[in-house]
Formats: C-alpha cells, sequence, structure tokens
C-alpha cells in the first residue's frame, strides 16, 4: 500500500512541479512591459487565458490587439487576484492535493478555491469598474 501511496505522489508532485517550470520559464522568456500603468509579461502562447503568479500578471500576446476597454478590465481583474494573493492559496492547496492525491476531497477543494479565487477577482473588478455590463459580456466573451 505504501508503494501505491508513492507512486501517485511522485506522479502528482511531477505534475505540480512541471506546471511550476512552465510558469517560470514564461517568466523567463516574456517581453515585459508595462500596459495602462500595470507591469505585465506578454508571452507568445497564444491558446492561454490571462492570468497572474507571484505577483505578476501574464497576457498572451494576441490580447494586445483587444479594445481597450477590454484591456483595462482584464487587467483590473488579475490585478484583484494579485492584491488577494490568490496564488499562495493556489500552491497551498496545490501541495495538499499533492500529499492526498487519493482522496477526491483534496481535488475538489482545489477546483472550488479556483470557482472562490474567481468570483472575488470578478466581485473586485465590477465594483471598482463603472461598466458592469461591459465586464459580464467580456466575460463570455
Amino acid at each position: 500500500m505504501a508503494t501505491v501511496y508513492a507512486a501517485g505522489l511522485v506522479i502528482t508532485a511531477i505534475w505540480a512541479v512541471t506546471n511550476i517550470i512552465f510558469i517560470v520559464y514564461l517568466s523567463l522568456t516574456s517581453h515585459r512591459a508595462t500596459i495602462m500603468g500595470t507591469d505585465v509579461l506578454i508571452h507568445n502562447h497564444n491558446r492561454l487565458s490571462p492570468f497572474s503568479w507571484g505577483g505578476r500578471i501574464f497576457i498572451p500576446k494576441n490580447m494586445l490587439g483587444d479594445s481597450e476597454k477590454e484591456l483595462r478590465l482584464m487587467l483590473a481583474h488579475e490585478a484583484a487576484h494579485c492584491k488577494r494573493r490568490h496564488w499562495l492559496d493556489l500552491l497551498a492547496a496545490n501541495i495538499m492535493a499533492v500529499i492526498n492525491w487519493y482522496n477526491p476531497c483534496s481535488w475538489i477543494m482545489l477546483r472550488e478555491l479556483i470557482n472562490l479565487h474567481e468570483y472575488e477577482a470578478d466581485r473586485d473588478t465590477v465594483g471598482s469598474c463603472n461598466e458592469p455590463i461591459e465586464y459580464q459580456l467580456l466575460l463570455i466573451k
């Protein structure tokens, strides 16, 4: 039984470390820029959605063609994640998921934590903008 646990632990740890290595890779290969007063890292992986990690905002290069309003709302959303330091919660939850890889509750907790973080960032963004309908349409897009 210990062998099965150790094997699952190693596999999920490799998965988690691979994700962190990819974020480090993006950090090192992205172009630093300031957009609307916000420091961002612009990368070439256009299939990725914008995200934040470690207090940094990562944006795919193809989003730079979006309207100024869309960029402003997206930056406000990602800045809310940075302000609330959501990456620390996610790091802790991922560590718990790796340790408890066999427990479906740990994976459900991780998914629900992500949903909660999105809700908080959306709430902060809608509360700080004077165009909530525009923001809702952006979320659908």
